[in-house]
């Protein structure tokens, strides 16, 4: 059984200097994020696009120039290293009520309206 792999025309693909080969409607796309608050921490979607461009053989300059909030190195790089894209939860206070408290509650108004 032969397997027969479609022809692609070089000219379907643009690279960077010294980076493999990535399709040209992707180097076509308007930037992926858009710009952020002054904060130092990234949103999960910045950090997805971060991974994404970083696997498709971008390099941390490349990523740093073409995403609107221009991450910093050290965010490409921890963005990259994580092992998802969702942040770990924040400690801090924990809630005043549980999950049953404000079901009960919302069951509450409903029920009196």
């Amino acid at each position: 059984m032969s397997l027969s792999l479609p022809i692609i025309e070089p000219s379907v693909f643009y690279s960077f200097p010294g980076t493999p080969l990535v399709p040209r409607a992707l180097t076509e796309l308007p930037p992926l994020s858009p710009k952020s608050t002054k904060s130092s921490q990234t949103t999960r979607d910045q950090r997805r696009d971060i991974r994404l461009l970083h696997d498709l053989g971008w390099s941390y300059k490349q990523i740093h120039d073409y995403l609107l909030f221009h991450p910093e190195y050290y965010q490409i790089r921890y963005a990259y290293r994580a092992l998802q894209a969702t942040p770990k939860k924040k400690s801090g206070r924990r809630p005043v009520l549980t999950q049953a408290q404000i079901e009960d509650l919302v069951f509450f108004v409903y029920a009196s309206s």
